[in-house]
């Protein structure tokens, strides 16, 4: 299967770019795809596709501001680094199903008369 050629820019769109910039720009430069949909529909009267809006938006390199942050890595493991020594020897093996069980699972939490778990 071979990969899709490149299409020759259309007309309609060569058209639209420069409404899609000015828009764009009489917004501040803050308006992404889906408000400059709407701006161009209502205001300019056009009928465009929102996906169409987006393309044309990326071909002209614009994009809008989001008010979103980034996220924020407070821990950035080492990959190189040895991994922590397992100070408290745990012994998860098992030489049969339905062996080994936490004390410490959160659905069997600790109670003065013992476990919670009726048998």
């Amino acid at each position: 299967m071979e990969a899709p050629t490149a299409q020759p820019p259309l007309p309609e769109d060569e058209r639209l770019k420069p409404r899609i910039l000015q828009a764009w720009r009489e917004s501040d430069q803050t308006y992404g795809a889906p408000r400059l949909h709407t701006e161009l529909r209502l205001a300019g009267g056009l009928r465009v596709g929102k996906k169409r809006v987006a393309r044309l938006m990326r071909e002209l390199g614009i994009e809008g501001v989001s008010r979103r942050r980034g996220r924020v890595r407070t821990t950035i493991p080492d990959r190189s680094a040895p991994p922590a020594p397992d100070l408290v020897q745990r012994d998860f093996s098992a030489s049969r199903p339905d062996e080994t069980w936490s004390r410490t699972s959160p659905t069997c939490p600790p109670t003065r008369a013992g476990s919670s778990w009726r048998r």
